[in-house]
């Protein structure tokens, strides 16, 4: 039926404009815009429009047919269509036929046109019910079908105005004017064009005495006139005669005026009925702000990306410095090293004790902490310099941090000022990103806190089991010279001193092992003595991947508003809309 196929038309167009309207939404996501409420929104508004029935007010007398033109207009009779002619019920009678290839409602509105007034329960005037009110204002066709011999009571005055003018319905009312074969030959086109011409004319009148029809709204109102039971023989007997049926009823008239009526205004009833526009503001505002905070985000990430490459420059820097600190260390230790294994060479009993004292520190709970202690002088001494810059370092990296809050800051007030909706719509956007990104440079930054470079190296390896290899050798030299005053027994303690001195030559060379294992490539050296060259790295890193991250969701942010402006000329998107993005 091509009143159907009009119908579905246009509902499957606005099932694939909601449906392309849902694949934009969805890359929202992607610009950092949180979108789960109207990408829900739009997904239901699909799922009514879907669902939709065509639905067929009928008001009238019950005397002027309307069930025939209803019949005459479907090409199907109802056997479970019972117009009532109980015209002073306020209740609506609503049909749903069953023998047709579509679905539609067709909704009866008796109680509209009767003499008899209705009261609640407070004893006030019921005139029009929420109920009734809802099926008529969501009704994608009205036909409002009058007499021919009488084509509008003054009864009906306010009925009228109350369906064109509070209901705003005139684009999708029709104005039947049916019994047609009572004023005019519906054989005589020509006789039965005058006698329409007048009836027109006459409805016209009356209608703009009532509602105060302007000029444009005159050219605009529907009015059909027709026979839609000719000679009163059923619809029956036509139906099985359908093309004597169309040409004498004129019911064809009424089927194309209505397919017209279908494809001008259905879209925009069932847009109307899916409160998309509340989704279209949401998106305004979504895209509005998003492209308030990108706006100057180029000018950010070049200011950002011009003080990360000093920052850069300064970490180069500083890790040429260590290298060339470590490589003058390495000498020293070295220098160091073979003076106090030279010395340890010559050592005498006399000297033991002195020497242990002196440069290796011995006590009954530890030995060696004079070693190294010394070691990590010279170490300090060599690595002061790169410490310096490291200082330095951390200074511009913390006032890298101030200014890129201070720019998400700015951001943030503007998004306050534009709308409070917008703060709860912030998301991944540019605020949340440049905030997210100094908040874990800071817990970076913070990790470091009281350090400077870190020198000791005891706590990468475990010295403690060997700390009691060498006490007791060295601890018993040590006694020796008191043996040597007392009983002069050179020979009997020899080898004990012997011994003394190999596990002090075996101490200072596993201690400066020990930091030699450390320094013996640059990457370990840096690891292990100046970690917050890695921290430096790794903060930087991760500042140019947000930054890269920033520019792709501009790019991705301007495509999508290109492609929202593409669907600017539906329905869906308004010029506003349009304008908006």
């Amino acid at each position: 039926m091509e009143q159907f196929k009009q119908y579905n038309i246009q509902k499957d167009d606005v099932i694939y404009q909601l449906s392309q309207l849902k694949k934009l939404v969805e890359q929202l996501e992607d610009v950092g815009i949180d979108s789960t409420d109207v990408l829900n929104k739009i997904e239901n508004s699909i799922s009514s429009v879907r669902d939709d029935t065509l639905r067929i007010a009928l008001l009238g007398a019950f005397s002027d047919g309307k069930t025939s033109v209803i019949a005459g207009w479907l090409g199907h009779v109802m056997d479970d269509m019972k117009i009532d002619s109980d015209e002073s019920s306020n209740e609506l009678a609503i049909y749903k036929p069953n023998h047709l290839p579509e679905k539609c409602e067709i909704v009866d509105t008796p109680g509209l046109f009767g003499d008899k007034q209705q009261l609640d329960g407070n004893g006030n005037l019921i005139q029009y019910s929420d109920i009734t009110r809802k099926y008529i204002s969501e009704a994608h066709l009205i036909f409002y079908v009058v007499d021919a011999v009488n084509p509008l009571k003054e009864s009906h005055k306010d009925t009228v105005k109350w369906v064109l003018r509070d209901l705003n319905k005139l684009s999708s009312t029709v104005f039947v004017i049916n019994k047609m074969d009572e004023v005019a030959d519906l054989r005589d086109e020509d006789e039965f064009a005058h006698h329409a011409a007048i009836k027109k004319d006459n409805l016209l009148e009356k209608l703009k005495r009532f509602v105060d029809l302007t000029a444009a709204e005159c050219e605009a109102i529907n009015i059909v006139c027709l026979a839609s039971n000719p000679n009163g023989r059923g619809l029956d007997f036509w139906l099985e005669k359908r093309d004597v049926y169309e040409k004498r009823s004129r019911i064809g008239n009424l089927k194309k005026l209505t397919n017209q009526i279908l494809t001008n205004n259905t879209k925009k009833d069932l847009i109307n009925k899916t409160g998309i526009d509340v989704v279209k503001d949401i998106l305004v505002q979504n895209l509005t702000m998003a492209q308030s905070q990108y706006s100057s985000i180029d000018a950010y990430i070049s200011n950002t990306y011009q003080e990360i490459q000093v920052i850069t420059n300064d970490l180069a820097k500083a890790r040429r410095a260590f290298i060339d600190a470590k490589f003058d260390l390495v000498t020293d230790l070295q220098l160091s090293e073979k003076s106090l294994l030279g010395a340890i060479y010559v050592l005498t009993p006399e000297d033991l004790k002195i020497f242990v004292d002196g440069e290796i520190g011995y006590s009954n709970n530890d030995v060696g902490y004079k070693l190294r202690q010394n070691i990590e002088l010279v170490c300090q001494k060599h690595f002061n310099y790169a410490a310096g810059i490291l200082q330095d370092l951390t200074i511009k990296v913390e006032h890298q941090l101030y200014q890129s809050e201070q720019y998400a800051n700015s951001l943030s007030k503007a998004a306050f000022s534009s709308s409070s909706f917008a703060l709860k719509q912030l998301g991944k956007m540019p605020v949340n990103t440049i905030k997210t990104t100094v908040f874990t440079a800071r817990d970076l930054l913070s990790s470091m806190t009281g350090l400077s470079l870190k020198f000791k190296p005891w706590g990468a390896v475990n010295l403690a089991t060997n700390i009691g290899k060498w006490a007791g050798p060295i601890g018993i030299g040590i006694s020796i010279f008191s043996q040597i005053h007392e009983q002069y027994q050179k020979q009997k303690v020899e080898q004990e001193f012997n011994e003394a001195k190999n596990q002090i030559n075996s101490l200072v060379m596993e201690h400066f092992k020990t930091v030699y294992d450390l320094l013996s490539n640059d990457k370990d050296a840096i690891a292990n003595f100046a970690p917050q060259l890695g921290v430096f790295q790794q903060l930087l890193d991760q500042q140019k991947q947000d930054l890269e991250d920033l520019q792709i969701r501009k790019a991705k942010l301007i495509k999508i508003s290109e492609d929202f402006k593409k669907i600017g000329s539906s329905q869906l998107i308004s010029a506003q809309f349009e304008k908006a993005v």
